[in-house]
């Protein structure tokens, strides 16, 4: 081979092996290119933008992560009309965020967007790659705020409102801190305002007193693709206890039985509530309870008085003792009630364990009061700290005073100055006198024992409101009176019925005209009482006339402004003709009218005389021996010891019944 064909050869081997060698560094780097174009590149499907303002005024452009990006493209543009597509503002990110310049527009709606940036230097080239779908949204640049927060309180409805301003179309997150405590969000809100109510029923509890509910808002924009987040609220509003409650307060009264009533009513502004009472029309307001603000605002009137008239007042009041709320009132009238009424048996009783008459408990003795909670099927729930059964109504007498209170007076004079005359004369050891059987009848606080038989008392009730009616009120002068009373008056009176009647009447004067009697005769007590006509028999009867099992009354009327009694045709307890009531005046017609009315029969000697013909016709057993307040007595504190004068055992040790008892300082069982 010639010099000169090598060196072609040569030649040609080199030219191939160079242009071997540049279609493969062609061919790898067009791979390289198609590699780092075909590799996924992408922002996250699910993704958002988020715009969050900063404490120095500017605005931070947040957006999630991409797998595949090393950093990222952000833009601004405008999007008014005429604008262009001329980014106001672009910036490449290493890190999720960037700052937006404080020199974009606020008036005018801006696309945000965001995209998924990759570069690789290839063949010494910086090569950039951007992802096809950028996360983008559309909004304003206007910040997202709440200002001017306020609240305001509607005492009417009892309603708070939390307001401010803000942009329409934002919403709101309403933040509560109670007192030192973290902020906690309380409510994501569309409009610049909530309502709010305090109470158990409400949106919130009524802050106790001295604790303080603040409220701050922050708002935020929430579009297609985007979260702006205002920045952390500055403002604070706080509510106290007396900016959530109003002045008014609304009483709620409820009976829970005959004689007692629960008090209820709501929240109002203040420290302490105060609960007045007043007995009657013209008594005074008395302090009956003060409960602390934030307690149970209940008050229970415990048992009251029968027929009685009660107002209850309940006022709100701050620290200086002034009305915060209120006050509202109550006013209540009680009717006949047997819870802690005193009783006694005519005779020993049995009690049962319930209202059948069936299993016996024990015996109610007839020596002693007793307690009487309730009435079933004509049978007295009686009790004691050791017993609890029923004792058969028909055999017992309850205390007027206990069961019917004030829809009766009562003067018991047998218990203090028996008022019986002859004709106005005073009868030797009678008149003026306590009378056997009547030495307990009047307790040291002057109050009357006035026994009465339980199915008689009733009618006397129907009686009294008939006699409320006309305008008057029944007076009590005498209703069980023992079986030794009964002869005690009819034997004194016997012994003097033949004496002469002294110069002057129990009062001092002379009654009137006395009935004309023969030439020389003085008239003799027995002369004014019968006139021939009556006997001492038709006044006073050995077995009591219906008084000995506590069916018969001795009434009259009286005004209730002043107790004047009405003016009948005698006195009453007068043992004379002229107490016939074929002689009734037009008052003691009406008295008869009245008692006949409610079921008691009359009798014609004594207008003032009235029987339970029931109780005759049932023949009971005559109670010999009188009654005494001594025995057990209950009411809403407890079980107390009654003794004879009506006063209480009082922080002692005695006792009773076969048991040592004690009491505290205010008369009351302890355990």
């Amino acid at each position: 081979m010639s010099k000169g064909m090598k060196l072609l050869i040569g030649i040609y081997v080199l030219v191939m092996a160079a242009l071997i060698g540049v279609i493969w560094h062609f061919t790898a780097l067009r791979a390289e290119y198609d590699r780092f174009y075909g590799e996924p590149l992408s922002m996250p499907a699910d993704g958002a933008l988020q715009l969050t303002q900063e404490e120095d005024g500017t605005v931070r452009m947040s957006w999630p992560a991409s797998a595949e990006a090393d950093s990222y493209l952000a833009e601004v543009i405008s999007l008014a009309e005429g604008a262009g597509d001329a980014p106001l503002f672009f910036t490449v990110c290493a890190d999720t965020a960037c700052i937006l310049p404080s020199s974009l527009p606020e008036d005018v709606p801006v696309a945000l967007r965001v995209y998924a940036r990759r570069t690789r230097r290839i063949a010494g080239r910086e090569e950039e790659r951007l992802c096809a779908e950028p996360l983008t949204a559309a909004c304003y640049l206007n910040r997202p705020e709440a200002w001017d927060l306020s609240a305001f309180f509607d005492p009417e409805n009892n309603r708070a409102t939390v307001f401010w301003s803000g942009w329409q179309g934002d919403t709101y997150r309403l933040y509560l801190r109670r007192g030192e405590g973290e902020a906690e969000l309380f409510r994501e809100l569309d409009s610049p305002s909530l309502e709010l109510r305090f109470g158990p029923d409400g949106d919130l509890p009524v802050p106790a007193m001295g604790e303080r509910c603040i409220f701050s808002v922050d708002a935020r924009r929430e579009t297609a693709g985007l979260h702006f987040l205002g920045k952390s609220p500055a403002e604070e509003v706080t509510l106290t206890r007396d900016g959530v409650l109003g002045t008014e307060l609304r009483l709620e009264c409820t009976a829970e039985d005959d004689s007692s009533w629960v008090l209820r009513w709501n929240e109002t502004r203040g420290e302490t509530y105060q609960v007045l009472r007043r007995d009657g029309d013209d008594g005074e307001w008395t302090v009956a309870a003060e409960i602390p603000a934030g307690e149970e605002r209940v008050y229970r009137t415990g048992h009251l008085p029968p027929y009685g008239e009660y107002s209850f007042r309940v006022a709100a009041l701050d620290g200086q003792k002034d009305y915060a709320a209120g006050p509202a009132q109550a006013d209540v009238r009680t009717e006949a009630t047997l819870a802690f009424a005193a009783a006694w048996p005519l005779r020993e009783l049995s009690i049962y364990a319930s209202p059948d008459g069936k299993e016996e408990l024990g015996v109610l003795p007839a020596d002693k009061a007793v307690c009487v909670l309730g009435e079933e099927n004509g049978f007295l729930l009686v009790a004691t700290p050791d017993l609890r059964g029923y004792a058969d109504g028909r055999f017992c007498m309850v205390n007027l005073p206990d069961y019917i209170g004030d829809l009766c007076d009562y003067e018991i004079a047998n218990g203090s100055a028996s008022r019986v005359t002859i004709r106005e004369y005073a009868v030797p050891g009678v008149t003026d006198a306590v009378v056997a059987g009547y030495e307990s009848a009047r307790l040291s606080s002057g109050e009357y024992l006035t026994p009465l038989l339980y199915p008689t008392a009733a009618k006397l009730i129907a009686a009294a409101k008939a006699a409320e009616e006309d305008g008057f009120r029944r007076r009590i002068c005498d209703a069980f009176r023992p079986g030794r009373a009964s002869r005690e008056l009819l034997e004194r009176t016997q012994s003097v019925l033949d004496s002469p009647v002294p110069a002057e009447t129990r009062s001092g004067a002379a009654p009137g005209e006395p009935p004309q009697t023969k030439a020389g005769q003085t008239p003799t007590y027995r002369f004014l009482m019968t006139n021939d006509i009556y006997s001492l028999g038709d006044f006073l009867a050995a077995d009591g006339a219906g008084h000995g099992i506590g069916a018969a009354l001795d009434v009259t009327l009286v005004r209730p402004a002043d107790g004047w009694e009405l003016k009948m045709q005698s006195s009453l307890h007068d043992l004379s003709w002229y107490s016939n009531s074929g002689r009734n005046n037009s008052n003691a017609v009406m008295l008869a009218r009245i008692m006949t009315g409610a079921g008691f029969r009359s009798v014609n000697s004594e207008w003032w005389h009235f029987v339970d013909g029931d109780a005759l016709a049932a023949e009971l057993p005559v109670r010999e021996a009188g009654v005494t307040a001594e025995g057990w007595l209950a009411d809403d504190g407890g079980w107390r010891y009654r003794l004879a004068d009506g006063t209480c055992l009082v922080s002692v040790a005695a006792e009773i019944d076969g048991k040592e008892r004690s009491f505290d300082e205010e008369g009351y069982l302890l355990p």
